[in-house]
């Protein structure tokens, strides 16, 4: 994966995973993840985004998962 700080603030990532499964009797298997991040901090709050993708999730082709998680992080 790759991250970028844009500036003090703001921090940019993205990244790929490939996971393949070897599958008796079967032809193997390439679970493929793609994810990108994007996150904004303000003194000690945070708030961050996250997308991420998944095929052939766990092994079984043509299984897919898509996630996107929206978080608030306050630190005391």
């Amino acid at each position: 994966g790759i991250s970028y700080s844009v500036n003090e603030n703001l921090a940019l990532s993205f990244n790929i995973i490939d996971n393949t499964f070897n599958k008796a009797a079967l032809a193997n298997v390439t679970e493929e993840t793609q994810g990108i991040g994007v996150s904004y901090t303000m003194g000690s709050a945070a708030v961050r985004v996250v997308n991420n993708t998944t095929d052939n999730l766990a092994g079984d082709a043509g299984a897919e998962k898509k996630i996107t998680e929206v978080s608030l992080l306050l630190a005391f």
